[in-house]
């Protein structure tokens, strides 16, 4: 296998012939080594807990949130989830109320109520 990639390696250099094997062999090392240390996602768990922390950087920023109520909403109770704090709620409630599609304003306000309702 290591031959393989020395091989591979002239030919991308475009170098024929005597490389210098023990440089090549260094960088392999090298390259291995930093792979073995770097975080590895395993499944979807490094995702998520990227996503967590999105969301709580977002939390400081929720007011500033230039969307559609609808989206506006879901985002907040995204971020309320992720990071329990109750000042989302009044953000949430102001976005859910603004929601023009009846139906889904009545859901918003409802899934506020369920979230009250939970914390007492």
């Amino acid at each position: 296998m290591e031959q393989n990639d020395d091989e591979l390696e002239r030919a991308l250099a475009g170098i024929s012939g005597d490389m210098n094997t023990e440089r090549s062999s260094e960088r392999r090392e090298e390259s291995r080594a930093e792979a073995d240390t770097a975080p590895r996602a395993t499944g979807h768990g490094n995702l998520n807990s990227v996503r967590k922390s999105v969301l709580v950087d977002l939390q400081p920023l929720a007011s500033h949130i230039k969307l559609p109520n609808n989206k506006k909403f879901d985002l907040l109770m995204q971020i309320y989830d992720a990071t329990k704090d109750q000042k989302l709620i009044e953000l949430a409630y102001q976005a859910g109320r603004g929601i023009e599609n009846e139906s889904e304003r009545a859901d918003a306000l409802l899934r506020i109520i369920k979230e009250i309702d939970s914390l007492g």
